[in-house]
C-alpha cells in the first residue's frame, strides 16, 4: 500500500479558497513545487507518486494535472506562432503532467522517406517534429522519473493504428494504462504495475485498449476564448465552464484555459496563467460541472501558476 485515504476529495478547493487553514489537507509534498522534481520516497520513506507521498492513495479521477496545449509547439525548438516557450520534456520537468499533442502524416520534401507521422500544429511548416522522436524523448524522460504518470490527448490527423504502432515502437505500450470503464485505480497502484502513461485521441481510440478515445473518459470546457473576459466569463450560455465535449458521464474533467485573440501571445497567457485567475475558474468549473478538475490546460505553461494551482487544488499547499 502507497498511503491511506483520506476524506480528502473537495479539500483540496476548499483550501484553495482559503477556508481552510495553512497546511495540505491530503498532506505534505515531498518535493520542491517550484522545480516539479519527484524521487522514490519522501523524507519520511513512504513512495511519492507525480512528486507526492499523498497522491499516491488517491484515484486518477481524484487528482489534477497541470497541463500544456499544444505541448510539441514551442519557441525553443524554432516553431512559429508556438504554444509553449520550451520544449514538452522541459514541461515535465517543470511539473507538467498532462501533455496536448498533435499528429498529423505528412510527406516532407526534405525527406526521401515519404510520408510519416509528425507533430505538428496545423500546417507542418510552421513547425514539426517526428512522432518517434517525440515519444523516445518521452521515454527517455519516463525512464528518469518511474514515480510519475503521464497523461497524453492526441488531436489525431492520423489513424488509429498507425499512432498505436508508433508507441509500440518506442517500448512505450507496456507502460500505458487500459480503463476498463468502471472505477479508476489509485495513482499508486498504477505505478506499482509499471503503469506510466494513459494515452486517448479526439478522433480515434479504442483499439488496442489502452489507447482510450478521450470523449468517452474526458469532458471538458470550451476552448476558445478572445479575451480575459471570455475567459472568466460566469453564467449563462455563455458560461466558460459550461459542458462542451465528451459523455456527460465521462468521469474526468479538463478545463481549457487559454486566450488567443488571433494567435498565442505570451501576454495573454501572463493574464490567464496568474493564480488568482487559474484557482477561481478552476473551482468554479469544479462546483458547475460537480467534479474536481482532472486536467488544468494553458499555453505557455512555464509562465504563470498552473503546476502551484495544481498543487494547491489537490491539496497539498494551501493558497497564500
Amino acid at each position: 500500500m502507497r498511503g491511506s485515504r483520506q476524506g480528502w476529495i473537495w479539500t483540496g478547493w476548499l483550501l484553495a479558497a482559503g477556508v481552510l487553514a495553512a497546511g495540505g489537507g491530503g498532506g505534505c509534498a515531498a518535493v520542491d513545487a517550484a522545480s516539479g522534481d519527484s524521487g522514490d520516497s519522501g523524507d519520511s520513506g513512504d513512495p511519492v507518486c507525480n512528486g507526492a507521498a499523498a497522491l499516491c492513495d488517491r484515484r486518477i479521477d481524484e487528482i489534477c494535472l497541470a497541463g500544456a496545449h499544444n505541448a510539441m509547439s514551442s519557441k525553443a525548438e524554432g516553431w512559429s506562432f508556438p504554444n509553449q516557450d520550451v520544449a514538452f520534456v522541459d514541461l515535465l520537468d517543470l511539473g507538467v503532467r498532462a501533455l496536448l499533442l498533435d499528429v498529423h502524416v505528412w510527406d516532407d520534401p526534405d525527406d526521401a522517406a515519404g510520408a510519416e507521422l509528425w507533430l505538428c500544429h496545423g500546417s507542418c511548416l510552421l513547425g514539426h517534429r517526428r512522432l518517434a522522436d517525440g515519444l523516445l524523448a518521452l521515454r527517455g524522460w519516463l525512464d528518469a522519473h518511474p514515480s510519475d504518470l503521464v497523461y497524453v490527448v492526441f488531436e489525431d490527423h492520423a489513424s488509429a493504428a498507425a499512432i498505436a504502432a508508433a508507441v509500440e515502437a518506442a517500448g512505450l505500450a507496456a507502460r500505458s494504462f487500459a480503463f476498463d470503464g468502471k472505477a479508476w485505480p489509485t495513482l499508486g497502484t498504477l505505478l506499482d504495475d509499471g503503469k506510466q502513461l494513459i494515452w486517448s485521441a479526439e478522433q480515434g481510440g479504442g483499439e488496442p485498449a489502452w489507447y482510450h478515445h478521450v470523449w468517452s473518459i474526458q469532458q471538458d470546457t470550451p476552448y476558445t476564448f478572445h479575451s480575459q473576459g471570455e475567459l472568466e466569463t460566469a453564467g449563462g450560455d455563455d458560461d466558460s465552464c459550461r459542458p462542451y465535449r465528451g459523455d456527460k458521464t465521462a468521469q474526468l474533467l479538463s478545463v481549457n484555459h487559454w486566450v488567443a485573440k488571433v494567435l498565442p501571445t505570451t501576454q495573454q497567457s501572463d493574464a490567464a496563467n496568474t493564480l488568482p485567475v487559474l484557482l477561481k475558474r478552476a473551482q468554479r468549473c469544479a462546483a458547475l460541472r460537480g467534479q474536481p478538475v482532472n486536467s488544468l490546460v494553458v499555453d505557455h505553461a512555464n509562465r504563470g501558476d498552473v503546476v502551484r494551482a495544481a498543487r494547491i487544488l489537490n491539496g497539498l499547499e494551501p493558497a497564500r
